[in-house]
């Protein structure tokens, strides 16, 4: 906890008892989380709290390196709190998103790129496809191609996963 108000001194932000329950919603997660799913979970203990108040605070998170935010799928914003360089694999179908470890070389992806003039301060692939599951429940065109106009729009059709 010393640390958590340490780190909020450092960057000036009052640690409020909202921000401190969002904290804990996020902490030691290891599954991927949408700044909707932390608004469902913290109005519950807070039923005052606002969607913007949820997304200031998880913004201003990122920026402490407490979270990550690793894009836009579908229509969520997702965060993880493994700050390490990895990349993520997601599933088109359901929106399942998981960890993909950092195999991909920076100086080579910067070189086959030939990027210059611009300082890299961090390299986040995302891998679409179908997970396990989603891949044994759908049927393939002619050709085995998941075409575009069939995937759901990221995790619509699928359980809150986030």
């Amino acid at each position: 906890m010393n640390n958590l108000n340490n780190k909020f001194k450092e960057h000036n932000f009052k640690l409020t008892p909202q921000r401190l329950a969002i904290y804990k919603i996020v902490s030691g997660r290891k599954d991927h989380i949408s700044s909707n799913s932390i608004y469902e979970k913290i109005k519950k203990q807070y039923p005052s709290v606002t969607f913007d108040t949820v997304n200031r605070t998880i913004n201003s998170f990122s920026k402490m390196g407490i979270i990550s935010s690793i894009g836009t799928f579908g229509k969520k914003r997702m965060y993880d709190t493994n700050t390490a360089e990895h990349h993520h694999l997601f599933c088109g179908r359901c929106g399942k998103i998981v960890d993909l470890d950092n195999r991909l070389d920076k100086n080579i992806m910067i070189k086959n790129f030939q990027i210059k003039d611009f300082k890299i301060y961090k390299i986040q692939v995302v891998v679409e496809g179908l997970c396990a599951t989603c891949g044994k429940a759908v049927k393939f065109k002619k050709g085995g191609s998941y075409g575009q106009h069939e995937r759901s729009s990221a995790g619509v059709n699928a359980k809150n996963r986030g």
